[in-house]
C-alpha cells in the first residue's frame, strides 16, 4: 500500500487518554478471543472444517455488522435517519454480539471523535499513531458512558441495552452460532468459528474504519486524515467506502452515495425504509459536500 502522506502529519500530539488507568480487563479479553480464534482455525485446518458453519458465520459477521454501522453509528451518532421501535430493538438486541460494549457507550465516543477530529481530545485519533487508533485506545477507555451520549441515556431501549449489553453479547454472539452449529453437528465449529474467529475479524474491520480509513487511501475532498478505501467497504457493511467523505457530511444515511459503491449500509436502510422501519433518510447534496469541504479546508489553513 506504500507509505501513506497521512505520517508526514503526524507529530507528537498530547493524549490526555493517557493518564487513564490501564484496562487489564480488556486486555485479558483481547488476548483470550485472538488465541481463541487460532484454535478456531486450527479446529477448520485439522479437526473438521463445516461449510454450513463457514457460511453461518459469515453471515452473522455481516448482520453484526450492518447492526453497528445502522445502530450505534448512522442512527445513534449521527441522526442520518429515524428508526421503528421494531427496527431500534432488532439492532438493540443483536448489536452486542460485536462485543464493544453497549450502543451509548460507542455513540458517545463516535461522536466525540467527529466533534474533536485530528485534535487532543478525539477518543481514537490516528495522529496518536496508527495502533493507537487500532485498538490500543480501548485500553485506555473509561467504563462509563460518554457525557456526549447523555442524551441517548433518555431511551428506556439504550438504557436496557447498556445495562444488559455483556449477557446479550454472549447470547448473540457466541450462543447463537452455537446453537446454529449443533444443528449440523458441528457446536464446537459453531463456538470456535461462529463465535471467536468472526469476532477477531469483526474486531479487525471495525478497528480498521479509525485506523486505515483515516492512514490509507484518497482523500477526495482534501479534508483531515479521512481515506476513501474501496476495498475496504465489504469488509465493513460500506464504512470505509468513503471515509473522507463521510466526515465531512456524516448527517448522510450514506457513507458514499455513487451507485456503484458496497455500502451495504445505506442499501440496508433503504430497504427498511420501504417497509416503514426506517424513516427521514438525511442524504446531502454533493454540492453542499463540497461547500462544507471548502469552508473545513479554509479554515484548516486559517
Amino acid at each position: 500500500m506504500g507509505r501513506s502522506p497521512v505520517a508526514e502529519l503526524i507529530s507528537p500530539l498530547y493524549n490526555p487518554a493517557r493518564e487513564r488507568p490501564f484496562r487489564y480487563d480488556l486486555l485479558a479479553w483481547f488476548t483470550i478471543v485472538h488465541v481463541a480464534g487460532i484454535v478456531a482455525i486450527w479446529h477448520m485446518a485439522y479437526v473438521h472444517f463445516s461449510i454450513n458453519t463457514a457460511v453461518m458465520a459469515g453471515l452473522l459477521f455481516l448482520l453484526v455488522h450492518l447492526s453497528i454501522t445502522m445502530g450505534p453509528h448512522r442512527l445513534y451518532s449521527h441522526d442520518s435517519y429515524k428508526a421503528s421501535r421494531a427496527l431500534e430493538l432488532g439492532i438493540a438486541v443483536v448489536n452486542p454480539g460485536a462485543m464493544q460494549d453497549g450502543i451509548p457507550w460507542w455513540s458517545g465516543h463516535h461522536i466525540d471523535h467527529h466533534k474533536y477530529t485530528d485534535t487532543p481530545r478525539d477518543p481514537y485519533s490516528v495522529l496518536h499513531g496508527f495502533w493507537w487508533a487500532h485498538c490500543i485506545w480501548h485500553l485506555y477507555s473509561t467504563r462509563q458512558v460518554p457525557p456526549s451520549a447523555r442524551k441517548l441515556m433518555r431511551k428506556p431501549i439504550l438504557v436496557w441495552q447498556q445495562r444488559n449489553h455483556v449477557w446479550l453479547g454472549a447470547l448473540v454472539g457466541f450462543g447463537l452460532p452455537t446453537g446454529l452449529g449443533a444443528l449440523w453437528g458441528d457446536w464446537v465449529g459453531g463456538f470456535l468459528v461462529g463465535g471467536f474467529l468472526r469476532l477477531v475479524v469483526q474486531y479487525h474491520t471495525t478497528w480498521s474504519i479509525n485506523s486505515v480509513a483515516h492512514y490509507f487511501g484518497k482523500s477526495r475532498y482534501g479534508v483531515g486524515t479521512g481515506r476513501s478505501n474501496a476495498w475496504l467497504g465489504p469488509l465493513t457493511a460500506g464504512e470505509g467506502t468513503d471515509h473522507g467523505r463521510h466526515h465531512v457530511a456524516p448527517d448522510d444515511c450514506r457513507i458514499d452515495p455513487r451507485w456503484w459503491a458496497l455500502d451495504f449500509g445505506k442499501w440496508a436502510i433503504w430497504l427498511c425504509s420501504k417497509v416503514k422501519l426506517a424513516y427521514d433518510l438525511r442524504r446531502v447534496p454533493e454540492e453542499v459536500v463540497q461547500k462544507r469541504a471548502a469552508l473545513l479546508r479554509q479554515t484548516a489553513t486559517a
